[in-house]
């Protein structure tokens, strides 16, 4: 008998497997992704180049006073595009870049308003003597328009604004006191920090009419007693003086009428005088 013989087995190398067929790659972009994104990256460029461009011009005009926390927002959408732009999220950037500059474009179209708000209200803060608010309103507006030489004199005012109504104050008591003369003194001073504060000018319009008043009488007075001690040169000079001081005032001009009117009487009792004792010799 024959021993049996197992049948051969073939042996396949893997060289000889057909290689399996590769699925085409979905996710690679198209000629027209490449294009779009091309696109995108162009205009992310003008778009960080517009927003950079009007946030120089918005510090420029002291934005971080006036609307810092827009401001701050605009550039923070700044920083995040251009995250994305490194990214190469490029539709991204480009969102974020147009975002910040439409805000910030919002923030430059108010400055007009924002200028206008802020004169009104430092005018308001001189005029009740907060010294503080006036500071900050004029200090924005000199910010928004540096030519602005108005706002400028005011924010001077305002910088001085306390030490004005201590020498105010001071003026106000004295006057009180009738020391005329040391008041004015104290308004002057105040006057020489700022000729323009309205106060001061009112205080030194007033205490120079009391003083001219003052004046008025003490000529007066000197007046009427040298006409009654028959010093009618004396009495004539101190009434036209008091009508030099007072123009629209009627009493000089009634006292040289009595001046004129006692030299008729003295001369007609002079008159009378020698007639009597001419008359007294005769008999």
């Amino acid at each position: 008998l024959l021993p049996e013989v197992e049948p051969a087995v073939k042996t396949v190398t893997p060289a000889a497997v057909a290689p399996a067929p590769v699925a085409a790659n979905s996710t690679e972009p198209t000629p027209l992704d490449r294009a779009r994104q091309k696109q995108f990256e162009e205009a992310s460029q003008t778009a960080a180049t517009a927003l950079l461009r009007l946030q120089v011009e918005l510090e420029d005009v002291g934005v971080k006073l006036w609307a810092g926390e827009d401001f701050s927002a605009g550039v923070a959408m700044g920083t995040d595009a251009d995250g994305a732009y490194r990214d190469d999220r490029f539709e991204d950037a480009l969102h974020l870049y147009e975002k910040g500059l439409q805000l910030l474009q919002q923030v430059q179209t108010s400055i007009p308003e924002v200028y206008r708000t802020h004169i009104r209200q430092g005018d308001a803060a001189i005029a009740d003597q907060d010294a503080e608010a006036a500071i900050r309103a004029f200090t924005v507006a000199i910010a928004i328009d540096p030519a602005d030489s108005d706002s400028r004199r005011k924010l001077a005012l305002a910088e001085n604004l306390d030490a004005l109504k201590d020498f105010l104050a001071e003026g106000e008591f004295l006057e009180a006191d009738q020391q005329l003369d040391n008041a004015r003194a104290k308004y002057a001073r105040a006057r020489a920090l700022d000729g323009n504060w309205q106060p001061i000018s009112a205080a030194l319009a007033r205490v120079d009419g009391k003083i001219r008043t003052r004046t008025f009488n003490d000529a007066m007075s000197r007046g009427m007693n040298a006409m009654t001690e028959a010093r009618f040169d004396a009495a004539r000079e101190a009434f036209n003086q008091a009508q030099q001081i007072l123009p629209a005032s009627t009493a000089p001009a009634d006292g040289l009428a009595q001046i004129e009117v006692a030299i008729r009487q003295q001369t007609i009792s002079s008159h009378r005088g020698t007639a009597e004792a001419e008359a007294a010799k005769e008999e």
